[in-house]
């Protein structure tokens, strides 16, 4: 009974930083949502069964963001493109993240969606410029859905695009930015992916 009101209170410490989060950054609450539903949905059509390490990947996906606490308004909230100043702090958020959760024996686990969800397959990505397999499978899955959702939901610095030319995007980008694996199955099994959302 200890053991679960302590992971309760866990569970409800990630929570309350996501709706820290959300009350800073409108987008996060329905995204965190959508893609965590749907990359767990992924992960399970990928052939991830063990509920430990989908319970990980459902963790990654709601803290993927949490290094952005660590990122300015004035970056984080800019309309349009950032300069190479602001890019530059930007893509300190992964590291961030890594450095917040590392030091949380119960969270360490979960640290490869949000340390890891901005390298590319082809190794042009951040922080570490991983390349290929060299990126951890859960951090391979959850771009494609990341992704998804930032193209398909209206941002500060851009519209919504028509869903069709986001499918096509995803397609295109598998072999340099994502897992061709990943991406084929996204694909066959779109309809599922998104029915898998709650919002």
């Amino acid at each position: 009974a200890i053991n679960n009101q302590l992971l309760e209170s866990y569970e409800q410490t990630i929570r309350g930083w996501i709706e820290v989060m959300d009350v800073r950054h409108h987008e996060t609450r329905d995204h965190t949502a959508r893609v965590t539903a749907m990359t767990v949905e992924l992960a399970k059509l990928l052939g991830i069964d063990d509920k430990d390490q989908l319970q990980q990947i459902e963790r990654g996906a709601i803290l993927h963001d949490i290094g952005k606490i660590g990122t300015p308004d004035a970056v984080l909230l800019k309309p349009g493109k950032l300069d190479a100043d602001e890019w530059a702090v930007m893509v300190q958020h992964p590291q961030i993240a890594h450095d917040i959760l590392a030091r949380i024996d119960f969270l360490c686990p979960c640290i490869d969606i949000p340390f890891c969800h901005h390298e590319k397959w082809d190794g042009s990505g951040y922080p570490q410029g991983l390349k290929g397999e060299e990126i951890p499978l859960a951090a391979r899955i959850f771009p494609v859905i990341d992704v998804w959702d930032a193209l398909i939901h209206p941002r500060v610095y851009k519209s919504a695009w028509p869903e069709v030319d986001v499918l096509v995007y995803i397609e295109n980008q598998s072999g340099t930015h994502f897992d061709p694996a990943v991406v084929r199955v996204f694909l066959d099994n779109y309809e599922r992916i998104k029915r898998a959302s709650p919002v």
